[in-house]
């Protein structure tokens, strides 16, 4: 039997609409995304007016927290700074703990971005030694491991270098509540590194032309994308096909909110193929796909309320990360 999904609708939200236009010059027109071209992508770290910094004291509850929300973090103190302050401004969500994990907390922690949200969050460390490499086996070992170690009822997990609505968790967990369900998800806002609108003129996320061109096409059939609108519609969307785990159909790992238990329960994949790499699949990808086999009750909000910046996988930016899975004892 197939899961619950959400039928999201074609049309791009008004307010997203409203606000695109398009890239500055200079900004790359093809997935491959050269050397030459990230070094003409703007360079300066753009908070838009939605993330105002309010309410910390409200949404931050230590051990009594009903949410836990995980951040992997290595170099890029001014993004962690923007993604901090996007939890701390949540309204009307249940409480929430925050946890950044990185084999660089000293060195985050003292960073002057991060000085107003050093108390906002509980640090830690991650045992090993920066490497550049494939990111997926990575992360995906590191979710698992840092998982085993969450209490709370709730669980998600935010990117250092994105950031989410103040609506975004509460609106996930009022899905969840009402229709009975293991997870939610919503739909995600692409932005360029400045934080101007992505007009999803080509697929930003696979390195060959031919793959990036076949994804597209897939994408627009299906209505996950619509050219000129900066919002990517994850999930199935209302023209899936009954296969609804075809491959250009995925969720971000940024837009779920998941029970704890029945994440525990799936777990992530950790055994990545030379195909899988080649392919760039991800974790989310292949966690969707699990989530489709075991029937898994989930929906979607419809709401574009995660704000995310190109600049990671989808321009081959090289990150640093642990050479081991293991998280030690505790907080830093």
């Amino acid at each position: 039997m197939r899961p619950a999904i959400a039928q999201p609708c074609n049309a791009a939200p008004a307010s997203a609409a409203a606000s695109l236009r398009p890239p500055a010059a200079g900004s790359p027109t093809n997935s491959a995304c050269s050397r030459s071209t990230r070094r003409r992508w703007p360079a300066r770290i753009s908070t838009p007016s939605f993330h105002t910094l309010t309410g910390l004291e409200a949404n931050v509850s230590g051990s009594l927290a009903d949410v836990c929300i995980l951040t992997f973090a290595v170099d890029r103190p001014d993004e962690l700074a923007r993604c901090i302050a996007s939890v701390a401004a949540q309204r009307g969500s249940p409480r929430l703990r925050h946890r950044v994990l990185s084999e660089r907390v000293d060195a985050l922690r003292d960073a002057p971005a991060l000085a107003r949200w050093r108390t906002a969050v509980e640090w830690h460390s991650l045992d090993g030694e920066p490497f550049q490499g494939a990111s997926s086996p990575r992360i995906a070992r590191l979710r698992q491991a840092a998982l085993l170690d969450v209490q709370e009822p709730f669980v998600c997990f935010l990117d250092d270098d994105n950031a989410i609505d103040p609506d975004h968790i509460r609106s996930l967990l009022d899905l969840i509540e009402r229709d009975g369900l293991d997870a939610a998800h919503s739909w995600r806002f692409v932005r360029f590194p400045d934080g101007s609108p992505f007009p999803f003129d080509f697929f930003p996320w696979q390195g060959d032309p031919a793959v990036a061109a076949q994804l597209y096409r897939e994408c627009v059939e299906l209505g996950a994308i619509v050219p000129g609108s900066p919002v990517m519609r994850d999930g199935a969307p209302r023209n899936a096909p009954a296969d609804a785990d075809a491959g250009s159909l995925t969720v971000d790992m940024n837009e779920w909110l998941f029970k704890t238990e029945t994440l525990r329960r799936i777990g992530f994949d950790t055994e990545f193929s030379e195909t899988d790499l080649r392919m760039r699949t991800g974790e989310d990808d292949k966690l969707y796909r699990r989530f489709l086999r075991h029937a898994v009750r989930f929906a979607c909000t419809e709401q574009p309320t995660v704000q995310y910046y190109l600049g990671g996988v989808s321009n081959l930016r090289l990150t640093s990360g642990p050479t081991v899975e293991t998280l030690d004892g505790g907080a830093a």
